[in-house]
């Protein structure tokens, strides 16, 4: 794990404080998976405050991409709210302290640099910086982007540490480097600018790479170590490609039981990055014919006690591609003839049978009775197996399963309920497994395992 701080968040005055535990000692190689951030504080307006660290160990390491940048890439300095005022401006006028002139373009107001601690009027001596750089961004993730994704990035008004009024001659010095390679002049802009630096990388889900978060964690685990800032809305951008990878990689580990092929890697990593939901994805896996034949032959070995032959899968495959849910499969193997004869070729013994198969335990003598009663009185084999099938008892054990598959823990109350109550009402379970690997839960698990 990432050296990590443990902090007990409080008010004071209206002011955001905090007690701190000890830190941890830092260990030499953390993990490139990142850790949730928790919350130090929520007001009444529901802004969440985070320490900036905890930030910083929300954000992907990996190697920084090696595709050439250009800046036509970007789309800088939009009249996105048509008002005659382009980005720019905008930024120009939120950040002057004291009237501007000119309008837009703006000609001179009153700028305070903090990276250098310089004051400014004329505009013509202020740049707007992009706390991320454009070729930074491009490196980190934005070369997977759409083109109409980066210029949100280029133009985001949305976030104030995204755009910064600075002196001019410090963007050029700054140009596309990182914090490894350059920080502000003023000793005094240092917690606040890697502080806004993790903001920013977060927001637009780029990675960083290992210098970069070394020189981050230097100074958050440091002198900044206290530092406290507002949590941002992640803008409409896909998660990182290692993160995607990640994904794709655990899904087919613990649904196939094998590694994606290129394939099916780059058909998924594609939806993916274009937008398509983590459950519309999950569902597309989970309703495949390979899934679906996995079901088929774990049913298969459960009830009839033998692998399905080749007619048999093409069969119930069929079946399943044409709207039949497991249960009903299932309740098909245990009324047929094989199963009861598996049973001893009685009424009674298959009673006993589907208990043991089923339900998992033995059935009382009352119970062996009342479902042999059942049918000699007309029921049928498959209706008896269909209740038992359906029954909550059968499927909290199954989805049960599920969880302890996927998820490495027993089913709670909560998700109990919900997921049988999904099945009993018509949900697949093709569905509840694609919810399951699409939740945020499942997806955590898979980062933390890279």
């Amino acid at each position: 794990m990432r050296p990590h701080r443990w902090v007990i968040p409080f008010l004071v005055g209206g002011l955001l404080a905090a007690t701190a535990m000890p830190a941890q000692a830092a260990e030499p190689a953390p993990d490139p998976a990142p850790e949730p951030v928790t919350a130090t504080t929520t007001t009444a307006e529901g802004v969440v405050y985070v320490y900036a660290q905890d930030m910083l160990e929300a954000l992907w390491i990996d190697d920084e991409n090696t595709s050439t940048y250009s800046r036509s890439s970007f789309n800088y300095w939009i009249d996105a709210d048509r008002d005659g005022c382009d980005t720019r401006a905008e930024v120009l006028l939120a950040e002057s302290m004291g009237a501007t002139s000119g309008g837009c373009p703006v000609k001179t107001g009153s700028w305070y640099s903090y990276y250098d601690g310089a004051s400014w009027t004329l505009a013509s001596d202020v740049d707007i910086n992009h706390m991320v750089p454009p070729a930074e961004a491009w490196d980190s993730g934005a070369w997977a982007w759409s083109a109409a994704q980066r210029e949100a990035f280029a133009n985001d008004l949305a976030w104030p540490a995204s755009l910064v009024a600075i002196t001019d001659d410090l963007s050029a010095s700054k140009g596309e480097k990182d914090p490894a390679e350059w920080m502000p002049p003023s000793a005094d802009a240092t917690c606040r600018y890697v502080s806004e630096w993790v903001s920013v990388k977060y927001r637009w889900n780029l990675t960083m790479d290992w210098d970069e978060y070394d020189a981050l964690a230097d100074e958050l685990y440091g002198d900044c170590a206290d530092s406290v800032i507002v949590l941002p809305a992640i803008a409409n951008v896909p998660e990182p490609l290692i993160a995607i990878h990640a994904y794709i990689k655990a899904v087919y580990h613990d649904l196939f039981h094998r590694s994606p092929d290129s394939t099916g890697l780059a058909t998924w990593t594609t939806k993916l990055q274009t937008g398509t939901p983590y459950g519309e994805v999950a569902n597309g896996i989970t309703y495949s014919d390979e899934y679906r034949s996995r079901l088929i032959q774990a049913s298969y070995r459960r009830y009839l006690g033998r692998s399905a032959d080749a007619s048999g899968q093409a069969f119930w495959l069929d079946k399943m591609r044409n709207g039949w849910h497991i249960e009903q499969m299932q309740s098909g193997f245990i009324a047929s003839d094989e199963f009861y004869a598996r049973g001893g070729g009685t009424d009674a013994g298959w009673v006993r049978l589907l208990y043991r198969t089923v339900l998992g335990r033995s059935a009382g003598s009352s119970e062996v009775a009342y479902w042999v009663g059942e049918i000699n009185g007309g029921r049928t084999r498959q209706s008896v197996a269909l209740g038992f099938l359906y029954s909550t008892e059968h499927l909290t054990d199954v989805v049960d399963g599920y969880y302890v598959d996927l998820l490495g823990r027993h089913i709670d109350p909560t998700g109990r309920t919900f997921w049988v109550t999904q099945i009993q009402q018509g949900a697949r379970d093709e569905q509840i497994i694609a919810g399951i690997v699409s939740s945020d839960e499942y997806r955590w698990l898979a980062y933390m395992a890279v």
